[in-house]
């Protein structure tokens, strides 16, 4: 499942990576698509684990440490993570802690300067 979902993020970060205010083949704004995105992925997954999907963009740093992403919790669990900037390709999880310690940040644990990327993660969020 990890690798479907990985190239299902892949070509998510494709479409938002075009860099323009709309998505040509379909003129509607990348939110919207990813908003419609989102809505499949939970219809793709198990009946467990739908309420639990979150989509959640955010922007590296320069060196380890604390990456803003608002809306996750401690917690949650770390699927997949995919580049949105041209330069990144495949799954980019070992860069970054794979279970949230810190509510709102995801923790860069690689070194280099990812300061100038822009990533999109698949997060689970098991609700107790």
């Amino acid at each position: 499942m990890t690798t479907h979902l990985n190239k299902v993020l892949e070509r998510i970060a494709a479409i938002l990576n075009t860099g323009a205010k709309t998505y040509p083949a379909t003129n509607r704004h990348p939110d919207v698509i990813m908003d419609e995105i989102e809505d499949k992925l939970l219809t793709w997954a198990p009946v467990g684990i739908k309420s639990g999907l979150k989509l959640m963009s955010f922007d590296g740093r320069n060196g380890a440490g604390a990456c803003t992403a608002t809306g996750l919790a401690i917690g949650d669990k770390v699927m997949s993570v995919v580049g949105l900037t041209d330069d990144v390709s495949g799954n980019q999880a070992d860069k970054f802690e794979a279970t949230i310690t810190v509510a709102d940040q995801i923790q860069q644990s690689s070194a280099t300067d990812l300061s100038t990327k822009d990533y999109l993660a698949l997060v689970f969020h098991q609700i107790t």
